[in-house]
């Protein structure tokens, strides 16, 4: 089927022309680059696409135009892409400034983070336009950054817009809210009113949405929300995919069970849940290590409570390691543990199943889509104090139950055979065919 799939592609229509609009693009990092840069390689296969991308990301420290020249130079040019780098905006550097004195690990201040990409995409809405006078493009895709409050101008463009996949609409839970500390309560407080506030009231957004064809959203809870506001056509994919690995390590269980958690010490990605829930079991004699893998800097409490665990089981601490020894570790572990409350879909838990681990994750967002229940243990996101006990049970469940845990790995497995990026690039080169073929008709 996948291959009269391939076929069909490349014979019933000649090859479309695709300008994409990618913020974030980068054949060396991880993240949102890493979405920008696999998904166009992907879908180059089929179609030929232009791409406007930002010449560096928002602090300036990483040059995405000298990377992708640099990958070019080194494994030679990539057929049917085209990439166009467009600076940041002079005033950027100012905000961008501004954001350094933010302690928010990744993007700074949210409010001054979208300023800074709004004013981007303005720019490129101009060099876009200049494009479209001189080259005819079937399809406008907005790519990334893949959250949905800030769609750029994209859809403004005279051509079928296709966005996504994107999403961000979910709001935490008042019972959740609770658990969390004072200052993370009130950003989460603050983030549900603006959400409310942007879907409701911002223009910007409703005609993006409303004039979307085609739009791919990371979350059940995302579509539910864009559902009544568009007639596009609305499908769930998360924003990550898997790179294919051939079943080559020994799923035999082994007497050690070592678990492997990878993230940034941020509220969002409740590392606190992780410790709290293992000092909450009581292994026995059973032999366990968690590897902490972290970027940041480690709190006084989380510093305090890995202490704590060192005396009950062996932990293993490595901080801002590179994504080649991520990938070791991965490989040589039991299952991961992931306890954000929020993510598209993660790359950690992309790279997890494609290493064939079983994840426990919580059940919204992208990971509800990501993990099915055969290669994991979903937790419902109910409260924190719950979060914590449903973790522990679904560590012990997994650590004490080997045949349980092989079972995960070979699901694991076969469910990173269905997330490729090269499948996901053949999904999106039929929808575009189909959505020319809707539209160029009319």
């Amino acid at each position: 089927m996948g291959r009269g799939t391939k076929k069909s592609v490349k014979k019933k229509v000649k090859k479309l022309k695709a300008l994409i609009f990618a913020h974030e693009i980068c054949p060396f990092s991880g993240s949102e680059c890493s979405v920008g840069w696999n998904t166009i390689t992907s879908i180059a296969k089929y179609h030929n696409i232009t791409v406007i991308h930002a010449e560096t990301n928002q602090s300036y420290s990483i040059s995405y135009k000298k990377n992708i020249k640099k990958y070019l130079e080194d494994f030679g040019t990539i057929e049917n892409v085209e990439f166009i780098s467009v600076s940041q905006p002079k005033i950027n550097m100012f905000f961008s400034k501004i954001n350094t004195f933010s302690n928010n690990y990744g993007i700074g201040f949210p409010f001054i983070y979208q300023l800074i990409y709004r004013l981007w995409q303005k720019k490129c809405y101009k060099v876009a336009k200049k494009l479209l006078k001189k080259n005819k493009f079937n399809i406008v895709h907005q790519l990334t950054s893949v959250h949905i409050i800030n769609p750029g101008f994209a859809h403004k463009l005279k051509l079928p817009f296709v966005w996504g996949p994107t999403g961000g609409l979910i709001k935490l839970n008042q019972l959740f809210i609770k658990g969390l500390d004072f200052k993370t309560r009130f950003r989460e407080t603050v983030r549900n009113i603006y959400i409310d506030f942007v879907r409701l009231f911002s223009i910007n957004l409703r005609l993006a949405i409303k004039r979307a064809k085609l739009m791919y959203l990371f979350s059940n809870e995302d579509l539910q929300v864009v559902r009544p506001l568009t007639s596009a056509n609305l499908k769930l994919q998360i924003d990550t995919g898997t790179v294919t690995n051939s079943l080559n390590r020994n799923l035999e269980p082994k007497k050690e069970i070592t678990a492997i958690w990878v993230g940034s010490i941020s509220p969002r990605k409740c590392p606190k849940i992780l410790l709290k829930s293992l000092l909450k079991i009581d292994f026995d004699n059973l032999k366990f290590t968690l590897i902490f893998v972290y970027s940041g800097t480690l709190t006084k409490e989380i510093q305090l409570l890995l202490e704590i665990l060192m005396q009950k089981i062996n932990v293993d601490i490595k901080n801002n390691i590179g994504n080649k020894e991520v990938q070791n570790l991965m490989a040589s572990s039991s299952f991961l543990i992931h306890t954000s409350f929020r993510e598209a879909a993660s790359a950690v838990i992309l790279e997890a199943i494609s290493n064939g681990l079983p994840i426990i994750c919580h059940d919204v967002s992208g990971m509800a889509l990501a993990v099915d229940n055969k290669s994991g243990i979903k937790i419902p996101l109910i409260s924190y104090n719950s979060s914590i006990r449903l973790f522990s049970d679904a560590i012990i469940k997994l650590s004490k139950n080997k045949e349980l845990l092989k079972e995960m790995h070979y699901a694991s497995f076969e469910r990173s055979n269905e997330l490729t990026w090269k499948k996901k690039g053949k999904l999106i080169a039929i929808d575009y065919i189909k959505l020319n073929e809707k539209y160029s008709s009319k």
